[in-house]
């Protein structure tokens, strides 16, 4: 979604600014996501003999709306890390335009885990972790299919947000998921400060703030996709 055009020069060439800084983001933090070598990396998909014979016999594999895996948090852990971090850093503010600015973007967020279905396949680098056995083959009775780890980066009809689609690994480390998400919200409140947009928002200043936290919320979600919380870092 490109800079909202008819805005004062000044305030467009920040929002400019802005997209350019959550493209980078984006490219930058998925390339720290994927392995050193993708085209050697084995990938391992756990499953019963059924599924494992429908996916050998069709060439597919479903994916899962998220609120049904097993981590019930998937996702949500990222966002909430995002969410403590915004009031953390509104609490500390001297005028109400930042804590608007974060009540509007917490809305936001969890209006939008409600409303829009994220899909999910998983994956381990690890053909033979017990666990994983236990909870996704059957106790054991199953397979670990192997894939290649680019062997799913291809074109993906209607895919808008990523081009091209890209298999990431999954980290489990919260520092890091909390350093991604404090420099995307800080970026995002600072641009609100420097823009000198008025608490009480004139139709140029509405358009900014929703496109300055439409961007923000597609970037702190491509961010918690890229990590699991820490108590399921043994599926690797």
């Amino acid at each position: 979604m490109s800079a909202p055009e008819g805005l004062p020069p000044r305030l467009a060439a920040r929002l400019k600014d802005f997209e350019r800084f959550c493209t980078d983001e984006i490219d930058r933090n998925i390339i720290q996501s994927a392995p050193a070598d993708p085209q050697a990396e084995t990938i391992y998909h756990y499953t019963d003999v059924k599924g494992a014979l429908g996916i050998l016999t069709s060439g597919r594999l479903w994916l899962t709306e998220r609120a049904h895996l097993n981590d019930p948090s998937e996702i949500q852990y990222g966002v909430d890390c995002a969410v403590t971090i915004a009031e953390e850093l509104a609490g500390n503010a001297p005028s109400d335009l930042r804590r608007k600015a974060v009540s509007l973007l917490k809305d936001g967020l969890n209006a939008g885990l409600r409303a829009l279905g994220f899909y999910i396949a998983s994956f381990s680098f690890d053909p033979n972790d017990l666990g994983q056995w236990r909870a996704y083959a059957d106790e054991g009775r199953g397979v670990a299919l192997g894939f290649s780890f680019g062997a799913f980066d291809q074109d993906a009809p209607g895919q808008t947000v990523l081009k091209p689609p890209h298999t990431v690994a999954l980290r489990y480390k919260k520092h890091i998921l909390e350093q991604y998400q404090r420099r995307c919200i800080e970026r995002a409140l600072a641009l609100l400060e420097a823009s000198e947009l008025r608490e009480e928002f004139s139709n140029h200043d509405r358009v900014a703030v929703r496109w300055i936290f439409t961007k923000l919320g597609v970037l702190i979600v491509l961010n918690s996709v890229l990590f699991k919380h820490p108590a399921y870092g043994h599926e690797k």
